[in-house]
């Protein structure tokens, strides 16, 4: 979700509009947005789009490793089945 997303979102909950709504305006589902007021706020418990967008950015910078890519055992099964199921071994 974007920024202007972000602040959208806070205007309308700040001005009394139902999650509903605001997810109806934004073309996302209800969650979603229920997701972002609950998931994104500050130390206070207020919401605010530009520290929202600021924890979503640090978060990407530190992906998760794969599951896969973690265990060789399972990179080569899966490449195994999957050429088999392609034709290619």
């Amino acid at each position: 979700m974007c920024e202007d997303k972000r602040i959208t979102i806070a205007a309308r909950h700040r001005d009394g509009h139902s999650r509903r709504s605001i997810a109806a305006e934004l073309g996302r589902a209800p969650p979603t947005v229920s997701r972002e007021l609950r998931w994104n706020r500050n130390q206070a418990g207020q919401r605010r789009p530009h520290y929202a967008q600021k924890k979503v950015r640090t978060r990407r910078q530190c992906p998760r490793l794969a599951k896969i890519a973690a265990l060789p055992e399972l990179k080569a099964y899966v490449q195994a089945r999957h050429d088999r199921w392609w034709g290619l071994a």
